[in-house]
Formats: C-alpha cells, sequence, structure tokens
C-alpha cells in the first residue's frame, strides 16, 4: 500500500472471508481478494445483489469476523480497535436498545464512544442532535416504542453522535416516507460537505444517483466495478460528469408545461423526490436556462452542481445473478 497517500480513510487490501459451515457443501467465498480504496470527504456507493459480500466486508471493518487473508488500512495504518471510535455505522435495521428512552440511548452511546467530554459537551451535542433529527419531542419515549421511521432517525443519531471521520450506512433510506428521505439525504449531504467521508450501502438508484460521488460494486464476492486497470485505465469508479439541479415545491405538470409553452431545453433525466424535483443536464447551457427560470420565478434552488452520473442501465449490468 501506498502511506504516502493522505486521499485514502479506508482501504481493504486482498481481503478474503470464506465460510465453511457445513461439512456437506462447499465452502462458500463471501470475499475474494477484495481490494478498494475509500477516499477521504466524499461518498462512495458499496453497492452488490442480497449475498454479493457487502455485509461480510462491513463485519470485517469493524472487526465482528475475521478475515481468511488480506488487511485493512484506517489512514494508511493498520486497522486498531481505537480506530473504531473514529467510525460510525447506521445498520438496515433498527437495532436500537428497547427498553430506554432516546436520550438515554443517544447518552450512552456517546459516554462508550466520546468519554473524553466533559458532561457540559456531552449534554450540548445530546441536545443538538435530538433538534437535528426532530427526535427533541420523543426524548423520553423508549426506543422500542418508535416507529419505523423514528427509529431511523435514532439510527442515524447513534451513528454520528460521536463525530465520526467515517459513516458506513446500511440502506439508510428503508423505512422511510418520501419526507424522511429527504431529511436523511440531505442530513448526508451535510456531513460530505463538511469533509466526512461516508460510505453507502443501498440498492436505492436515485440515492446512488443524487449522493454517490463513486461507487464500488461486489458480485459473488468479487470487486467488479471499478474494472481492472486493464479494463479501466483510470483506476477509479467515475462515470460521465453531468449537471444536476434541485428544486423544490414545483410540480412535475410545470415542468413539462415549460418545455411545450416556453420552448424551454428538454432535460436528460427527470426523478420527482416528495416535493423535489431532481433535473440532470448534458449542457451546461441548458442547466443554466433551468436555473436562471427558477431563480427568477423565485423557486427554490436546492443544490445546481457538476457531478457524476450513475445511471440505472449502467449498472444493472452487475446485479444479474445466474440462479
Amino acid at each position: 500500500m501506498d502511506t504516502a497517500n493522505n486521499s485514502v480513510i479506508l482501504e481493504l487490501k486482498d481481503l478474503t472471508k470464506i465460510y465453511k459451515n457445513d461439512i456437506f457443501k462447499k465452502p462458500q467465498v463471501a470475499l475474494d481478494h477484495v481490494s478498494v480504496q475509500f477516499k477521504r470527504g466524499i461518498c462512495h456507493g458499496l453497492l452488490g445483489h442480497n449475498g454479493a459480500g457487502k455485509t461480510t466486508a462491513i463485519k470485517s471493518i469493524f472487526q465482528l469476523i475475521t478475515p481468511n487473508a488480506g488487511s485493512i488500512f484506517f489512514k494508511n495504518k493498520l486497522l486498531r480497535k481505537k480506530d473504531l471510535l473514529k467510525l460510525g455505522y447506521m445498520p438496515e435495521i433498527n437495532k436500537n436498545l428497547k427498553n430506554i428512552t432516546v436520550n438515554e440511548a443517544l447518552a450512552f452511546q456517546l459516554q462508550v464512544l466520546r468519554p473524553d467530554l466533559n458532561a457540559t459537551a456531552k449534554k450540548n451535542r445530546i441536545t443538538a442532535l435530538l433538534k437535528e433529527t426532530g427526535l427533541e419531542p420523543h426524548r423520553h419515549k423508549l426506543a422500542g416504542k418508535l416507529s419505523k421511521g423514528l427509529g431511523r432517525r435514532l439510527s442515524w443519531g447513534l451513528a454520528t453522535i460521536h463525530d465520526p471521520e467515517l459513516i458506513i450506512l446500511d440502506e439508510p433510506f428503508s423505512g422511510l416516507d418520501p419526507w424522511g428521505r429527504i431529511q436523511m439525504e440531505n442530513w448526508i449531504l451535510q456531513k460530505k460537505n463538511l469533509g466526512i467521508s461516508i460510505i453507502l450501502c443501498t440498492h436505492e438508484i436515485w440515492a446512488i444517483e443524487s449522493i454517490c460521488d463513486e461507487i464500488c460494486i461486489l458480485k459473488k464476492g468479487a470487486l467488479v466495478f471499478p474494472k481492472s486497470e486493464a479494463q479501466n485505465p483510470t483506476g477509479d469508479g467515475k462515470v460521465e460528469g453531468l449537471f444536476h439541479l434541485k428544486l423544490s415545491g414545483i410540480p412535475e405538470a410545470e415542468l413539462y408545461r415549460n418545455i411545450n409553452e416556453l420552448k424551454m431545453p428538454l432535460w436528460r433525466r427527470l426523478t420527482m423526490q416528495g416535493f423535489t424535483a431532481h433535473l440532470v443536464f448534458e449542457d451546461y447551457n441548458h442547466a443554466i436556462t433551468w436555473l436562471n427560470w427558477a431563480q427568477e420565478g423565485h423557486h427554490i434552488v436546492l443544490t445546481f452542481e457538476q457531478k457524476n452520473d450513475i445511471r440505472d442501465a449502467d449498472l444493472m449490468e452487475y446485479f444479474k445473478v445466474e440462479a
């Protein structure tokens, strides 16, 4: 590994895990010499079909299982137990303790992961996070009595309350209503904008398109994207850069009326997420035309940026698994 590469926060190097649970069946290769780098301050999509090896990789990172071979590096050094305090994890299924309150759960998590903070700092951190997640009215409610959506908010809070340098999110949008999904997306983008590194495991293609800067895909335990250097000389998971414009509170019908009545340029792709319209353009001038229209009409512009485009059709080949 290149120890001079300070842009990498986490690296899996030739990670291999083989399960031999049944003497009557062939050993199951869950990870097959997987090597991948996760860079600082961006969102990596970790994708793959069910059983591709994503969960095994996550368990290996958190030292819940021991790989048969390979190494894991954190900030260019072998991952140590104390480094786990700098990681955050949001599981796919809420695993919050049921018989303690929301406030108690956050306080316990903070005590375990940030014992260096004094009582005032801990109290302020919990108060801020309750407001951020909208859990303030529920702070004295038992975690086991929360709805699934509120449980996801608590899971997010437990994953981020200690200000980790790297957050691993496993299907964070599961169980959320449209507004909850928008809030979750905004929270993730806010963390990314603060320079926090994120690994996002999801089957939500819209989230991959909207949030991820780079992606890697596992298939039957092997890394199949990015491809090898011979197939992909740049060696990264980036694809074509396009212009992304997000507008709030504009009906889809109005957008189409602009095409017909105002003769505005057609987008490459339009995705509606609740009350948010996500327009993607190949041409910069076309994107600017829509941006100017929105600003002149006093519409709410959430974001406008150029970023890598990751499309459903481009990914599907990697998710096909023969029976």
